[in-house]
């Protein structure tokens, strides 16, 4: 009989021990030590295999597989990689599922896809099949929670591509304990991974995230899997953002736009993007910016409002900002500008449901707080680029000349920058004002 012994292990970190404690004193974070099983005596049948010439791999071309979304193409690097793992995660209801089953009919084209769900049955997978308007040949949809079953399906069917939904929701019965847990969730997707690596086919593994925002089970999740894709947006909303990241076999900080409709998921461009934000206001309160995520380029517009209030507590409420991030910018406006915020309530939005995460936007958020304190706009439209320090320092930032060409491109000449561009902007009508500290922005709403 296999003996079973306890131990803990940090959800956060992976860490083990033989006895609770209420800190990890790996990783440093509390009541992270949950209890798991761990079946001893467990014998793995190991695959001999040789080491293989690195001069033999070189003329091996491992294709990626395309999908009917580019955008989503772009965000994984090119393509689905075959072999890879890729962990998608959102809010509930974000529409991961539907997402996946968008591209489903191109990974078909070859081989079958056999599309595990641990939460939906067959018939409800295929109602929203319907729904999305997909081709379904050379597709299969299976309702189970356990993982033999899905290995058993992958010998029997030998697949071309594997979707896991979730896998949260899957346990295998050689682990005593629930779905869900640490134990399973990381021995199921190592057991998951091994069998993609081994038959160099796909998998996509859609997870859970809590509510602090990350994706639930242990962290070595995320290590273990080869991309981390994270669909982001208000559920109310139809703009979706696909961001990465990680990505092992391309950028880890580019981002795609969708739009959920009733028939599944549309790309959306840059042109699209912006013209679904309506026209930019340009009212006190307001600044605009242009961000770079990844490989892409777009416009965004920063919205402030600072109002007195009677509370004791001031309100802080931010949307599409990092939290944290906007607390030191506000601390630094209101510290080297002399703005007295300690009695007022300050609100920070982005226009279009964005989620902004390039610190070249910091410039433009202290211009919109400026621009609500003073109820005082630009006498132009003017974009602000610029990372901001925390001695009121503007400093430099990445690509600039790209942006600033991108803004020439859609008309737009008036820009506050760090730094004088290139000479090749000399020419070019560009209408440049250098900024070295936010004192100098203060001005230009006081003047």
């Amino acid at each position: 009989m296999k003996k079973s012994k306890i131990d803990y292990l940090c959800r956060e970190c992976g860490y083990s021990s033989i006895q609770w404690s209420g800190k990890c004193p790996t990783c440093g974070s509390w009541d992270t030590l949950e209890r798991v099983n761990i079946i001893e005596g467990q014998k793995t049948s190991l695959q001999r295999q040789s080491p293989r010439k690195a001069e033999e791999l070189l003329t091996v071309k491992n294709e990626r597989i395309k999908t009917s979304f580019s955008n989503f193409d772009n965000v994984l690097g090119g393509g689905i990689v075959s072999g890879s793992s890729i962990l998608i995660s959102g809010e509930p209801g974000i529409g991961k599922s539907t997402l996946l089953l968008s591209f489903l009919p191109e990974l078909a084209k070859v081989d079958p896809v056999i599309y595990f769900s641990g939460e939906e049955i067959e018939e409800q997978l295929v109602d929203r099949a319907r729904r999305v308007g997909i081709n379904l040949n050379n597709i299969y949809f299976k309702y189970t929670p356990y993982l033999e079953n899905i290995v058993e399906d992958v010998e029997t069917l030998n697949p071309g591509a594997i979707i896991v939904d979730s896998i949260q929701t899957i346990q295998s019965t050689a682990i005593p304990s629930s779905a869900g847990t640490i134990s399973q969730v990381r021995e199921c997707a190592q057991i998951l991974i091994r069998i993609a690596k081994e038959r160099n086919i796909p998998l996509i593994i859609v997870g859970h995230i809590t509510k602090e925002g990350i994706i639930a089970g242990p962290k070595t999740l995320e290590h273990m899997v080869d991309v981390v894709l994270y669909l982001e947006g208000e559920t109310h909303s139809p703009l979706k953002m696909l961001r990465a990241t990680k990505n092992r076999f391309g950028s880890s900080s580019e981002i795609a736009f969708l739009e959920m409709k009733e028939n599944g998921f549309k790309a959306v461009s840059d042109y699209e993007l912006e013209a679904g934000m309506g026209e930019f206001s340009f009212l006190p309160g307001t600044s605009m910016t242009i961000i770079l995520e990844g490989s892409r380029l777009y416009l965004a517009e920063i919205q402030a409002l600072i109002s007195p209030t009677f509370s004791p507590y001031p309100r802080r409420v931010f949307s599409g900002v990092d939290f944290n991030r906007a607390l030191q910018l506000l601390a630094v406006v209101d510290r080297r500008c002399g703005l007295n915020l300690a009695k007022s309530d300050v609100y920070i939005s982005t226009t279009g449901n964005l989620n902004i995460k390039d610190r070249s936007a910091d410039l433009a958020i202290i211009a919109a707080l400026l621009s609500s304190y003073y109820e005082s706009t630009t006498d132009k439209i003017k974009f602000f680029i610029g990372e901001v320090g925390l001695q009121g320092e503007v400093r430099k930032v990445s690509q600039l000349e790209r942006r600033l060409r991108e803004l020439l491109k859609r008309g737009y000449k008036e820009v506050i920058i760090p730094d004088e561009p290139n000479s090749d902007f000399k020419n070019s009508g560009l209408q440049v004002k250098i900024i070295k500290e936010i004192r100098g922005l203060k001005k230009i709403f006081t003047s």
